[in-house]
């Protein structure tokens, strides 16, 4: 049985470090420290030797952590890289989505607009229309009148009265066209108005 030169434990024969103070009594190896001819120079490679032996139990788990750490590290690096990636693929695949989205709502309101502003045509054309009428009206009603028997403003000769009968008939085409382009805008709440009931007296001669 040998014994411990630092703490005087017992220790197994041949045994480098102490179990019980972790101190190394490997002879040959502290002899080692001393490089020969050069007794008060410590050998500072050997010196290491011998700390890392006497903590052994303490660096070995810390290096094992430490190597731990790097590889969950890299790991955690690469798995986030992993993510990162898929998500900006997911939020590439959302932006084309939206953008064909955005391009088709477009579509349709660029459809929308542009019918629209066909019923403004349309509804502009219509009201252009039946101002015309109006007007038409309004002077088919003045020579009308001129015409009537109990009107205070008949025309004092025949060549006037003939002058109001064709300015009627003139203005009773007009209106004829008026309405059949009326119709061709498809106003399909337009009343129709029979300009026949205009007096007999329009369709006979003077």
């Amino acid at each position: 049985m040998e014994y411990c030169p630092f703490c005087s434990e017992p220790v197994k024969a041949g045994a480098k470090t102490c179990p019980n103070c972790r101190k190394t009594i490997d002879f040959d190896e502290l002899a080692g420290l001393y490089r020969p001819g050069e007794s008060s120079h410590i050998d500072q490679a050997a010196k290491r030797r011998i700390w890392i032996r006497e903590h052994a139990l303490v660096i070995y788990p810390f290096v094992a952590v430490l190597i731990g750490l790097v590889a969950g590290a890299v790991l955690m690096f690469t798995w986030q890289e992993i993510s990162i990636a898929n998500r900006i693929n997911e939020f590439e695949a959302r932006i084309s989505d939206l953008q064909d989205s955005i391009s088709t709502s477009k579509q349709k309101a660029e459809s929308v607009q542009n019918e629209l502003q066909q019923q403004l045509t349309r509804k502009d054309s219509i009201i252009s229309i039946l101002d015309q009428q109006k007007n038409t009206m309004a002077r088919i009603i003045t020579f009308t009148r001129r015409l009537a028997r109990n009107s205070t403003i008949t025309p004092n000769t025949s060549d006037q009265a003939d002058y109001y009968r064709r300015n009627i008939n003139y203005l009773i085409r007009v209106y004829n066209n008026q309405q059949q382009a009326l119709k061709e805008t498809a106003y399909e709440k337009l009343p129709e108005y029979d300009l026949k009931t205009v007096p007999q007296l329009l369709e006979s001669n003077p």
